[in-house]
């Protein structure tokens, strides 16, 4: 008899399993200009129809209703969102719709505002409409409402996102990319014209559009193609599994820059301070606009020997997974495979840069008139190059990551490395 009910058992969870589901769950903050509403509709939107495509159900939780909410699709549905409260009441509404193993994929995007002391990263909030929400509240009322056996993978877009981590290492089967660290605003590209502003891209657009494309694309691949080409935000935004290494060991924006005083009489944490590889392949040179056209020809020559001759798995310590490895090489081969297009793209946009810097500088120099806003926009594409840069050389990203996952094996405890593997699962999944 008890043999028959162990059957039982193990045939019922064997065919929830097969038929395990997800659902797609967009919580979105007010929106007072025409800016955030087109970049949080596009965003939703993308990710709404991706979700279609997979045969996902859909809640919007919003204080307000976007235009596609129609009531067309019955598997679309909106939920009004002003407060923590009404977040309580939506993720009671989704346990009811959800079992063992299925996977909520939830977007989070609104006004993001920080921390008051760096040491309290967990505190930053995000702006629903009545209430600012801190992120550890919004990590207590899903853990509150939903099983740790349902996983969460979240995408978070607003600015000092990164902090919504917590979530992913709180809980199985989950795991969160974000477009900035807990210490840093995102940045997103506008078109402003008489006044007003028109979103042209931002990091939740763009891995909206690139999940519509690609329904299935992993969280992983999808953050990483994002943040190649996300000049504006320089890579402070992270996955969660690399975030969690950071977070153990106080590395990169964990690490406490001041002390209890300071904090007490600062406005905030300092933001994340900027990358800049190019110092360490060429030295003396640290803005990008300054390399003659053969020193970059030299440059682009030096980083392609670099990358055909460094071997990705044998960089790992012998205790990290052939999985884990992987990963990491299927990134680094996407790199070398397709830096030759990069690199000569890099070059266009970098001559180009520099005869109009050059162009400006002499109209200085001959006591000409510089047109301001013309000043303003070489400001910006100069930081542009220079993440451009940092991007040819992403050799030194990977590296970065090799180091820290080494760190992990070496020194972490054996629950935070199952916790790093089960974050990679899910990622790439």
């Amino acid at each position: 008899m008890i043999v028959k009910l162990r059957i039982l058992f193990v045939s019922i969870f064997l065919i929830n399993s097969a038929i395990a589901k997800d659902i797609t769950v967009a919580i979105l903050g007010a929106m007072p200009s025409s800016w955030e509403e087109q970049d949080f509709r596009q965003t939703t939107l993308h990710l709404t129809r991706a979700a279609e495509k997979r045969g996902e159900k859909v809640i919007i939780g919003a204080p307000f209703k976007m235009r596609f909410i129609n009531g067309k699709n019955p598997n679309l549905e909106y939920f009004n969102v002003e407060n923590s409260k009404h977040i309580e009441k939506l993720f009671k509404k989704i346990k009811g719709l959800v079992s063992p193993g299925d996977k909520v994929n939830l977007l989070i995007y609104g006004h993001g505002t920080p921390t008051r002391y760096e040491s309290n990263y967990d505190k930053t909030k995000i702006q629903l409409d009545s209430e600012r929400v801190r992120s550890d509240k919004i990590v207590k009322i899903i853990d509150k409402y939903l099983p740790k056996s349902v996983g969460v993978k979240t995408i978070a877009p607003y600015c000092f996102s990164g902090s919504i981590h917590r979530l992913s290492h709180t809980r199985n089967n989950s795991c969160s990319a974000a477009a900035s660290d807990f210490r840093t605003a995102s940045k997103g590209e506008s078109s402003c014209i008489f006044g007003g502003c028109q979103a042209i891209r931002s990091y939740g657009m763009d891995i909206g559009e690139i999940i519509y494309k690609n329904p299935n694309m992993s969280l992983s691949d999808a953050h990483e193609i994002v943040s190649e080409s996300d000049p504006l935000n320089q890579r402070r935004g992270d996955l969660s599994s690399i975030d969690y290494i950071k977070r153990i060991f106080k590395k990169g924006p964990y690490k406490i820059r001041k002390n209890a005083i300071q904090q007490f009489f600062s406005d905030g944490p300092d933001p994340t301070p900027e990358k800049n590889y190019l110092q360490k392949a060429c030295a003396g040179k640290k803005y990008a606009h300054n390399l003659s056209v053969s020193m970059l020809d030299k440059l682009i020559e030096d980083t392609k020997e670099i990358i055909n001759t460094l071997d990705i798995e044998s960089s790992f310590k012998k205790q990290v997974p052939k999985f884990v490895i992987k990963v990491f090489e299927n990134k680094f081969n996407r790199y070398k495979d397709q830096f030759d297009d990069e690199s000569n793209e890099y070059k266009i946009f970098h001559n180009s840069l520099v005869y109009n810097i050059e162009r400006q500088e002499e109209q200085v120099k001959s006591g000409g008139l510089v047109d301001w806003n013309e000043k303003i926009f070489l400001e910006k594409i100069k930081k542009e190059l220079n993440q451009k840069t940092n991007e040819l050389l992403r050799y030194e990203l990977y590296r970065e990551r090799i180091q820290l996952i080494n760190l992990l094996y070496r020194n972490g405890t054996e629950d935070q490395i199952k916790k790093f593997e089960d974050l990679i699962r899910c990622e790439n999944s």
